[in-house]
């Protein structure tokens, strides 16, 4: 038992030093599993009669889970009037072939605009196949392909290459919007999570000039309380839609609702409400997609 109050404390000290080192930075993508696995400690010890050391179970439950406490009880901004466009972000996991589930899925939300990524052509054929307006295709090396489908029109489009991975960047005509589509790496060790840091970097240069109504949507393999997501939002100028929505975990997606991580983001410019946000059910890939209600204002 004292081993564990032991990790909780080494993990909530890990937190306290993520800026310093990417592995120590780890430890914040989970303040609600860790607060979890704390509370759920302090029933066998208030059992066995050690009351003080469940009240430091519990403690150590409230250091982890206080970063997420705006997610859990906080409410949704006001999103106000204009131009309604609903957003689809769904990583389909290139493996996954249940087509037909996600068909249902895209039938049952019908988004104006799908972000699909980790598609390879197979993908892009059978969503293609749905009967949208437009798509903007990002070929890329095993599970970064990326791909926009749109129901409307589109002024412009650009594929460009983010460290060797594809990214989309579309201009939606009515309502005029500012897409770009990404895939980031994830802090698989110090270098890959160096270059995950110097995508954010150039995003946010992105993003600081894109046009009105800016959006970010993508698998961005980060959660919002690592050192990585806030430096990105701090550098963009963009919200995260997901404020006020609850926790709106994606991965994995096996996992119920307060044990997943939300790394799958839709990130957006001042100019730009959210009247809703939901997590889909599993559809056979590890991620479940996110479905955005946007107001253009």
């Amino acid at each position: 038992m004292p081993l564990i109050l032991i990790l909780l404390l080494l993990a909530w000290l890990a937190t306290l030093l993520g800026d310093l080192w990417w592995p120590l930075d780890m430890a914040r993508h989970f303040p609600v599993q860790l607060a979890l696995v704390a509370l759920l400690t302090v029933i066998p010890s208030l059992l066995l009669g050690r009351r003080r050391f469940a009240g430091m179970l519990v403690g150590a439950a409230a250091l982890h889970v206080w970063p997420a406490l705006p997610d859990l009880l906080g409410e949704a901004p006001e999103a106000g009037e204009g131009a309604a466009l609903r957003l689809m972000l769904a990583n389909v996991r290139t493996e996954n072939r249940d087509y037909a589930q996600f068909h249902s899925l895209v039938a049952a939300h019908r988004p104006d605009v799908l972000v699909a990524v980790e598609v390879d052509s197979a993908w892009v054929e059978a969503i293609r196949g749905e009967g949208w307006a437009q798509t903007v295709e990002g070929p890329g090396p095993l599970h970064f392909g990326i791909a926009v489908f749109t129901r409307q029109a589109v002024a412009g489009s650009e594929v460009f290459v983010l460290d060797r991975v594809p990214a989309i960047r579309v201009r939606l005509e009515s309502p005029e919007a500012d897409l770009t589509a990404v895939h980031t790496y994830r802090q698989a060790d110090g270098g890959i999570a160096a270059r995950q840091a110097e995508q954010f970097r150039v995003l946010a240069g992105r993003m600081r000039e894109a046009g009105p109504h800016a959006i970010l949507a993508g698998d961005l393999n980060a959660t919002p309380w690592c050192a990585g997501f806030g430096r990105l939002l701090r550098l963009s100028g963009l919200q995260d839609a997901r404020e006020g929505f609850g926790l709106g975990g994606t991965w994995p997606a096996k996992l119920p609702d307060g044990f997943r991580i939300p790394i799958d983001h839709v990130l957006v410019s001042g100019d730009i409400g959210v009247r809703a946000r939901a997590v889909s059910p599993a559809f056979g890939s590890d991620h479940r997609a996110v479905i955005t209600d946007l107001v253009l204002r």
